[in-house]
């Protein structure tokens, strides 16, 4: 019987103790740094394009659709040439629909799951954010400006206002 209580009694402290300790840790939770460095892990560094790549393939693959992810008032103040507008928080109910600001986006969204697809934002966490979450529903050729407008910008490239 002292067995059986003492067994009971070291398993209850070990089930307290990992609970103590998993508390501890998902009270802290995870930095926006965390959760890039996660996403970029994901998604893959060779479908992050630095600025001047990015500005290179805007070039050079006339289907490429540019889509801006920030919201309506940052678009309205700036955005690439061309670029179509599905804030980060639409971007997965949007994304097939042709109903989303259509005197900006004027019906243009991907035709497949193939169209390739070049996402920015202010900074590059929201592209990326949205950029993982479109590779998650099957889009194939999805890529984001790292460092975002902000890092595009700085290059001195081309923007309309």
């Amino acid at each position: 019987m002292k067995k059986r209580y003492f067994a009971g009694l070291v398993g209850l402290l070990v089930i307290m103790a990992s609970a103590f300790s998993y508390a501890q840790t998902a009270g802290e939770g995870m930095t926006l740094q965390d959760l890039v460095n996660e996403e970029t892990a994901y998604f893959g560094e060779a479908n992050i394009f630095a600025p001047q790549d990015a500005y290179k393939k805007i070039q050079t693959v006339p289907d490429l659709m540019i889509i801006d992810v920030n919201e309506k008032f940052e678009y309205d103040k700036e955005h690439l040439k061309g670029a179509v507008l599905i804030p980060r928080g639409l971007m997965e109910f949007k994304i097939n629909r042709n109903d989303i600001f259509p005197e900006i986006n004027k019906g243009k969204m991907p035709a497949d799951k193939n169209t390739p697809m070049l996402l920015y934002c202010r900074f590059g966490a929201r592209c990326l954010f949205s950029a993982v979450r479109l590779k998650k529903m099957g889009y194939k050729n999805v890529y984001s400006i790292k460092g975002g407008l902000e890092a595009w910008k700085a290059e001195r490239l081309p923007i309309e206002q």
